[in-house]
């Protein structure tokens, strides 16, 4: 009895509905059929319910940052939020015990925390978030608080300054500055750090290929050797002979 709005439909509308959704993955297609509501309906209401704001916040880090695959360190989650690991199961765990995972990361050597599915985490990310400035601030906080000294951190690290998804989320270019400049006080690598600029101009709607070209031939100084940044100069002279 859990066919939900499928209830009556033929076996061929049935299979036609799954291989329709496939890209949304069969976890998302089984959570709308048997509720009846989208799969991002669901994922918020489960947020919304959770019943205390400040797990909710962990929760919102938490995703944050798992949103990329990455296994959230339990070092880390406790700078970005603040709370000492003796707080953690009293006061915030126990209400999201059916939304997160706890795990033991044998890379680190660490306790570390995820969502269910990256899916979940990109979803609670987006929705919860949809004000840029929120955002930005949310981005900021984690960027203050990753430790680079460990391959984990620094491979989100360099997710979180990705040009091209920065340039997707945001329209104010001035909110991705800030992220750029708080990344360079925090010790980015400078070449990535002007190599992502450089994408990222080149792919927002309001593109400076100026500012680009500019960025560009910083990264290159700092990584004359790169193919990536090459590359990345070549889609630049394109446009500007384009202009």
């Amino acid at each position: 009895n859990s066919l939900g709005f499928l209830e009556g439909k033929s076996s061929k509308d049935i299979r036609n509905f799954f291989k329709l959704s496939a890209e949304r993955q069969l976890l998302v297609a089984l959570h709308e059929v048997t509720s009846g509501r989208s799969f991002e309906e669901i994922i918020i209401d489960e947020y919304r319910r959770v019943n205390s704001r400040e797990a909710q916040l962990l929760y919102l880090d938490i995703c944050s940052i798992h949103r990329f695959g990455y296994n959230v360190r339990a070092g880390l989650i406790s700078r970005v939020s603040e709370i000492g690991f003796h707080q953690f199961e009293e006061r915030l765990f126990k209400p999201l015990e059916h939304v997160i995972k706890v795990i033991h990361d044998a890379r680190t050597r660490d306790y570390a925390y995820t969502s269910r599915h990256e899916i979940i985490s990109q979803i609670v990310f987006e929705q919860t978030l949809s004000n840029p400035h929120d955002k930005a601030n949310q981005i900021l906080r984690i960027v203050g608080s990753l430790n680079l000294d460990y391959s984990s951190d620094n491979d989100c690290f360099q997710q979180l300054l990705r040009g091209r998804g920065l340039a997707e989320s945001f329209t104010d270019k001035g909110l991705v500055y800030q992220i750029y400049e708080a990344a360079e006080v925090d010790g980015a690598n400078i070449g990535y750090l002007y190599h992502q600029k450089a994408v990222f101009e080149l792919n927002h709607h309001g593109c400076d290929i100026n500012a680009a070209f500019s960025a560009i031939q910083r990264a290159e100084k700092e990584n004359p050797d790169s193919r990536a940044v090459q590359h990345t100069k070549a889609l630049i002279f394109k446009q500007k002979a384009n202009l």
